[in-house]
C-alpha cells in the first residue's frame, strides 16, 4: 500500500565595528547547492563521523545528511532516484500552496466541486456531502472521500482520496496531463530551481501505474527539504511565501479530530487509487502530528510525543511507513532522506532520530562566544532593518534591592512607575530581611535619579496585604493596576497564570475568578507596554505575550522550541475571560486574524534555540517599533536577545543576540522602561536582573543607533 500509517549579535560594538562588519560577507550567510552540493566534513559541521556510521547502519538502504547547507554524509547509492511512496505528499499541498499565491485558486476553503463536479452526483443519501469538499480537508487528508463521515469532521489517511486531489489540482487547475505534467509543473516551477541533479518525475512508474507517484533520490529530495527549511527561500528567490511553509510544517490537527470509521461510502465512477486498494481506505490514525501532509512532532491523544527522543521542531516526509523518508530538523539546522531502508514504523524512526541527534557534538552546541560564531545556532530572524547597533553604559550601571528579583515595570497615570519583585525585601530589604514570595514597588523620579517605595510586601511597606506567587506582567490602563500572577517559584508557577488587579496603585489587589492553566500551555505572561497610563497606545486593546509551554520540565529553562503566543482583549474588559483573543494567523492581505478557540492559536514569534521561560515586550513610540526580549538556547546566562517589529505580532526582526551579555552571565530578564525612553526613542534605560550577584534591581543606560544615522554618515 501507499503508506503506513546573520545574524550576529552586537555585545558592547561600537559603529565602527557594524560598517566593519557591514562590508564583509556574514559569517552565517546560509549556503545552498549550486548544480552539484557542497561538501563538508562531518566534523566540520559539528558531527560525530563514527556515529553518523551507527545512526546509517540502523537505517539501512541509501541516504544522505545535509547540515548548514553542506552535504555532510552519504550512505549508499543516494544519487538514484526512487520512487518514496507517501513521502512525496508534501509536494501535493506545495502546489496546492503554490496554487493559491499565483491566483490560480481563490482560496484554500474553495469547493472542489468547481474542478470536480461529480462529486456533487455521489452520495445522495448522505445528503450529497461531497460537495462540501475543499482544498482544506483534501491536504490534510479530513476530506472523508470514500468515507461515510461529512468532510471536516474525521481524518483517513486515504489513497483514493489523494489520488482525486492529485488529478483534481494538476490536471484541472495546473491543466496539465500525466505525459507533461513534469515539462509543465513540476520542473518549471519547482526542481529546475532547485537545480535538482537526479531528474525527478511525478511519473514514478510510468503514466498508466499510479501517476503521481514522484521518484526522487534522497539528495534531491534534501533540496525540498532545505527549501522549507529556510522557509521558502532559495537562494534569493521566494518560491513560496515564509507563512505558507511555516504554516504546513506547525499546524497539526488537533486531536479533538477522531479517526474516521470503516463504513465506505460511494465513490465517483472510474475512481483511481494512488497506492492501496482497500475499501474503505483508513489506514491510519493522525496523532495530533499531520499537517498539509507533513508529519510533525505532535502530541497524540494519550500526551505522548511521535518522536520522544527528536527535537520538537523536528517534521517529516515518510513513506509505506519509514523505509523511504525526507526529515527536517530546523534546529539542527540539519536536513536528510533516506530510501530502502529498513525502518517500519514509529519505534524504529524514533531510533534513528535518537541515534542522528546523538550524533551532534555537544561542544558545538554550547561553544563560547556569539551564537554567530555557532553555526545552526544564530538568531531566528533577519538583521534589524531600523536599529543597527546598541551602545551599552555599562560603567554607570545602578544596583538596588539586593536579593530581590524579576521587576516587570509600568508606568502609571500618577507619573510614577510600579513593578513587581520577588523572593525578598524588595528596595531596602535583602535576600532575608523584609523578604517576601511577591512584592509590589512604586519607582519615583527620572532615570538619573530614582528611588524605590515597597508598596505591597517587603522591607517597610506602605500597604499590609502579602501577596504570593512571582509575577512578569503588569500594566496600569485608566489608573487600575492589572498583573499576571504564577502560585509559586520555580516550575510552580507553570500550574497557572492568574489576573489580579489594584485600583489603589498597589495598596490592596483582588484576584480574579479564572486563570489560564498549564493545561492551556500558556505560562508565564507578560503585558505590552505603551506610554503613561497606556497612553499611546495602538488601539483600544491590551496585548498579553504568553510563553508556549514545552513538554514537562523539571526546573526553570529556556522552552524547545521556542514559540510566543499572543492574546489581545478590549480595555473595558480585561477581567473578563471570554474577551480574549488569541492571534492567529495573517489574512491575504497580512492583517491579524483573531480567534477565541485556543487550539487554533498560533505563535507570533518562534526561535528554534528557545525562548526563556519570562520575557518582556515594550512599544518605542520614538522609533515606532515594538521591542521583545527574552532568552534563548539556556537559561541563567545571560543569553539576551532583543528583536523588533512594526506591529505587535511581527515581522520580527533581530536587534542584538547575545551569549553572555555584558559578561553577566547570570541574567535571565530585562525590561525596558518607557517613562525613561528619550523623546526620539535613541535614549533608553534596560532594567535587569539574574542570579547570584544580578539577584537585585540593576539598571543600565544605552543607546540605539539607528540605521539612518551609519547610512547618514557614508561609508
Amino acid at each position: 500500500m501507499f503508506a503506513d500509517a546573520f545574524l550576529y549579535c552586537l555585545p558592547l560594538f561600537g559603529v565602527a565595528t557594524v560598517l566593519a562588519m557591514a562590508q564583509a560577507p556574514l559569517r552565517g550567510g546560509q549556503v545552498y547547492p549550486g548544480q552539484n552540493w557542497e561538501s563538508r566534513g562531518p566534523h566540520q559541521v559539528g558531527l560525530d563521523e563514527a556515529k553518523l556510521k551507527a545512526f546509517s547502519d540502523y537505517v539501512g538502504g541509501r541516504g544522505c545528511v545535509v547540515r548548514h547547507g553542506y552535504m555532510v554524509y552519504s550512505w549508499g547509492d543516494y544519487t538514484r532516484g526512487g520512487d518514496v511512496a507517501s513521502a512525496c505528499k508534501p509536494w501535493f499541498s506545495h502546489f496546492l500552496l503554490k496554487a493559491l499565491e499565483d491566483d490560480r485558486i481563490p482560496s484554500l476553503d474553495e469547493k472542489v466541486l468547481r474542478y470536480e463536479p461529480r462529486l456533487g452526483d455521489i452520495n445522495a443519501e448522505l445528503g450529497h456531502k461531497d460537495r462540501e469538499i475543499t482544498w482544506r480537508h483534501m491536504a490534510n487528508q479530513i476530506s472523508c472521500y470514500g468515507l461515510a463521515e461529512r468532510p471536516g469532521t474525521a481524518y483517513a489517511y486515504n489513497d483514493w482520496q489523494m489520488a482525486l486531489f492529485w488529478d483534481t489540482l494538476f490536471l484541472k487547475v495546473y491543466g496539465a496531463t500525466y505525459e507533461n505534467v513534469d515539462q509543465k509543473v513540476l520542473r518549471p516551477l519547482l526542481t529546475d530551481i532547485l537545480q535538482c541533479q537526479d531528474s525527478p518525475t511525478m511519473m514514478a512508474f510510468g503514466v498508466k501505474n499510479r501517476p503521481g507517484r514522484v521518484s526522487v533520490s534522497p539528495r534531491d529530495f534534501c533540496r525540498f527539504g532545505l527549501l522549507y527549511l529556510r522557509r521558502g527561500n532559495w537562494n534569493g528567490q521566494q518560491l513560496i511565501s515564509a507563512e505558507h511553509t511555516k504554516m504546513a510544517v506547525t499546524s497539526p490537527l488537533p486531536n479533538s479530530i477522531p479517526r474516521a470509521g470503516r463504513k465506505a461510502a460511494e465513490m465517483i465512477p472510474g475512481q483511481r487509487s494512488i497506492g492501496g486498494k482497500k475499501i474503505p481506505d483508513n489506514q491510519t490514525d493522525h496523532g495530533g502530528s499531520y499537517s498539509w501532509l507533513w508529519w510533525t512532532n505532535g502530541v497524540d491523544r494519550a500526551g505522548k510525543l511521535h518522536w520522544p527522543d527528536a527535537p520538537r521542531d523536528t517534521y517529516g516526509a515518510f513513506g509505506h511507513g519509514g523505509p523511504r523518508a525526507m526529515i527536517v530538523i530546523p534546529s539542527l539546522d540539519l536536513v536528510l532522506s533516506w530510501n530502502d531502508a529498513r525502518i517500519r514504523g514509529l519505534e524504529m524512526g524514533n531510533e534513528a532520530l535518537r541515534l542522528l541527534v546523538g550524533s551532534i557534538n555537544t561542544p558545538e552546541l554550547t561553544a563560547p562566544g556569539s551564537a554567530e560564531d555557532v553555526p545552526g545556532q544564530g538568531p531566528p530572524y533577519p538583521r534589524s532593518e531600523v536599529i543597527a547597533d546598541i551602545e551599552w553604559d555599562f560603567e554607570n550601571l545602578i544596583r538596588l534591592a539586593t536579593g530581590s528579583d524579576n521587576w516587570p515595570i509600568t508606568w502609571a497615570n500618577d507619573d510614577h512607575q510600579y513593578t513587581a519583585w520577588g523572593d525578598g525585601g524588595g528596595f531596602g530589604g535583602t535576600n532575608s530581611r523584609g523578604r517576601v514570595s511577591l512584592g509590589v514597588a512604586r519607582v519615583e523620579g527620572t532615570a538619573h535619579d530614582y528611588s524605590g517605595v515597597n508598596i505591597c510586601g517587603g522591607q517597610v511597606p506602605l500597604g499590609r496585604q502579602i501577596l504570593a506567587g512571582k509575577s512578569y506582567g503588569i500594566v496600569c490602563v485608566d489608573g487600575v493596576l492589572y498583573m499576571w500572577v504564577g502560585p509559586g517559584s520555580n516550575t510552580a508557577s507553570y500550574q497557572e497564570a492568574r489576573l489580579y488587579h489594584s485600583e489603589d496603585h498597589g495598596l490592596s489587589w483582588k484576584k480574579a475568578d479564572w486563570a489560564f492553566t498549564k493545561s492551556d500551555g500558556l505560562i508565564m505572561p507578560t503585558i505590552c507596554q505603551f506610554g503613561r497610563n497606556y497612553g499611546g497606545a495602538r488601539d483600544e486593546y491590551v496585548y498579553h505575550y504568553f510563553i508556549r509551554l514545552q513538554g514537562e520540565p523539571k526546573g526553570l529553562a529556556v522552552h524547545k522550541p521556542g514559540c510566543v503566543d499572543l492574546a489581545r482583549v478590549s480595555k473595558q474588559r480585561i477581567l473578563d475571560r471570554s474577551a480574549y483573543e488569541f492571534f492567529c494567523g495573517l489574512d491575504s492581505r497580512a492583517r491579524p486574524i483573531w480567534t477565541k478557540d485556543l487550539s487554533a492559536r498560533k505563535p507570533v514569534f518562534e526561535d528554534p534555540n528557545g525562548v526563556g521561560w519570562c520575557m518582556s515586550v515594550s512599544y518605542n513610540a520614538g522609533l515606532k517599533r515594538y521591542l521583545l526580549c527574552t532568552e534563548h538556547t539556556a537559561s541563567f546566562k545571560g543569553n539576551l536577545g532583543i528583536f523588533d517589529a512594526p506591529e505587535p505580532w511581527g515581522p520580527w526582526t533581530t536587534v542584538a543576540y547575545h551569549n553572555d551579555w555584558g559578561e553577566y552571565g547570570n541574567c535571565f530578564f530585562w525590561n525596558f522602561s518607557n517613562k525613561w525612553l528619550g523623546n526620539d526613542g535613541r535614549q533608553f534605560v534596560l532594567i535587569f536582573t539574574g542570579t547570584g550577584p544580578w539577584d537585585s534591581w540593576n539598571t543600565v543606560k544605552g543607546r540605539f543607533v539607528l540605521r539612518q544615522d551609519l547610512d547618514s554618515k557614508g561609508d
